[in-house]
């Protein structure tokens, strides 16, 4: 397998010369991996590539020292959903969907989908269709409506679900045509500052301070990430915010954490002071979010 379709513009984006390539190892079968027809194999291994192509540069940069990076196509696409391997104390760790989650057939042939792991998204889900947490009473429910109308009615609960589209319909939508015309990250500076040295240490981010108030899965484990790699990680989080306890055991790795609650004067003044001594800031709410909170 080779990571360069989904490499190539992470690679793009850092400034790095297609000639980084010559450094990196790829070993395994290539997709399906997993039984899917999206790429998923060939995107861990171009994740985990780009991660550990970095981590080498910057410890390169630190001490001098280089070296190649090795990723395995099997344990890169199993690190995608890491949580399904997880045991503590040797039991597993139940990952099961809550029994309402899923897909259902709606009017007309469509098909709506509703996103139920999480207390308030199912509350959500549950008041629109006015129905108990029973599969039977939901199917009969949702076959009732309008799947696009049941999309809106959802998302105006601040719920989260949506209809089935075909990869055309999508491309098709205001948030598909708006993704469509932007690259797959971007880099944007914000301001000057004089450079500062890479602090001493073992690991390539060693005594690098991140503080992390992203959920769910995509930023948490980014900021899991960089604790592997060395940097001291501090995710700030509030008990009156929905989670899923798996979720938190498998992205938590390597971190210490906290609860502030932004609604109190002085748990955000502690914010504050928290960001004026880390390195990294690394949030995923809506826009807006943290800046109604001061």
């Amino acid at each position: 397998m080779t990571p360069h379709n989904a490499f190539v513009p992470c690679a793009n984006v850092a400034g790095w010369p297609n000639s980084i390539c010559k450094g990196l190892l790829v070993d395994g079968a290539c997709d399906p991996i997993l039984p899917t027809s999206f790429r998923i194999g060939e995107a861990a291994v171009a994740s985990l590539s780009a991660v550990g192509l970095a981590a080498a540069r910057l410890w390169e940069l630190k001490t001098g020292t280089s070296q190649e990076v090795s990723v395995d196509t099997r344990r890169a696409t199993a690190s995608l959903r890491s949580g399904k391997y997880m045991k503590m104390d040797n039991s597993v760790v139940s990952t099961d969907r809550n029994t309402i989650m899923g897909t259902y057939p709606a009017k007309n042939g469509r098909w709506s989908y509703l996103h139920c792991n999480f207390p308030n998204h199912r509350a959500a889900a549950l008041d629109v269709l006015g129905v108990d947490e029973d599969p039977n009473e939901v199917k009969k429910a949702v076959a009732r409506w309008d799947a696009l109308e049941l999309e809106e009615a959802i998302i105006k609960a601040k719920g989260a679900g949506g209809m089935v589209r075909s990869i055309e319909e999508w491309s098709r939508h205001p948030q598909g045509q708006a993704i469509a015309g932007l690259p797959l990250m971007e880099i944007i500076k914000v301001g000057e500052s004089p450079p500062e040295k890479l602090p001493d240490g073992d690991r390539p981010l060693s005594g690098i301070r991140v503080l992390d108030l992203t959920r769910v899965l995509a930023g948490p484990t980014c900021a899991r990430t960089l604790a592997e790699h060395g940097a001291d990680v501090l995710k700030i989080t509030s008990d009156h915010l929905p989670n899923i306890g798996y979720q938190e055991y498998d992205t938590g790795h390597g971190k210490l954490s906290a609860n502030l609650d932004l609604r109190n004067q002085s748990d955000s003044d502690a914010l504050k002071e928290l960001v004026r001594n880390a390195d990294v800031f690394s949030q995923g709410y809506r826009p807006g979010t943290l800046g109604n909170r001061g």
